[in-house]
């Protein structure tokens, strides 16, 4: 015979236990299953402030150095298992695309173009994008693709990376955070 002051101790249990249970399906249930999702630049930021367009203005915002930056996106393909962003990379003179010269020169011609980078990727337990594979990509790009991409509460995608830039000090290394809003 179960007395009362354990059943109440019964109840709260099964209560408890099934609020951790709708709560971890809701958070499996925020994560997209199947098809492609476009997510656009709405902040990214570097470490610190530089000059990658030689302007002479430094901006830790990148979309003041590269403004075009805004406009590319990043592609999550939930069947293929594949992430593509898009990412502007220098030309400077005739150098191929992504190649920098070991030292700025100011009569130095410098244009950005728009490059795809495909990555696979797997999904951990926790919902983070882990890229393992480049499926499109060469090894003379500056932009260093992201070791993890996630997707907050917000369904806001976030990741860190680095960029390859040459700036008048030289070739430097930038943190890089990105912040994408899904299109809608």
């Amino acid at each position: 015979m179960v007395y009362p002051k354990h059943t109440f101790k019964i109840i709260f249990f099964v209560f408890i236990l099934f609020g951790f249970s709708c709560s971890k399906e809701k958070e499996r249930n925020a994560m997209p299953v199947s098809g492609i999702h476009t997510y656009y630049p709405s902040d990214i930021v570097v470490s610190k402030a530089v000059d990658i367009n030689m302007d002479g203005q430094y901006n830790t915002n990148l979309f003041l150095e590269m403004p075009s930056l805004k406009d590319d996106p990043l592609m999550i393909d939930y069947d293929k298992k594949r992430i593509k962003i898009f990412w502007q990379e220098p030309r400077i003179d005739n150098l191929p695309l992504g190649i920098l010269p070991n030292q700025y020169s100011e009569d130095m011609l410098l244009r950005f173009y728009p490059v795809k980078n495909t990555y696979s990727y797997r999904i951990t337990d926790e919902g983070v994008f882990r890229p393992y594979q480049a499926i499109e990509n060469d090894l003379n790009r500056t932009f260093i693709f992201p070791q993890y991409i996630y997707i907050d509460e917000t369904g806001r995608l976030k990741f860190k990376a680095q960029q390859k830039a040459l700036t008048s000090e030289g070739i430097i290394y930038l943190d890089i955070e990105g912040i994408y809003e899904l299109k809608k």
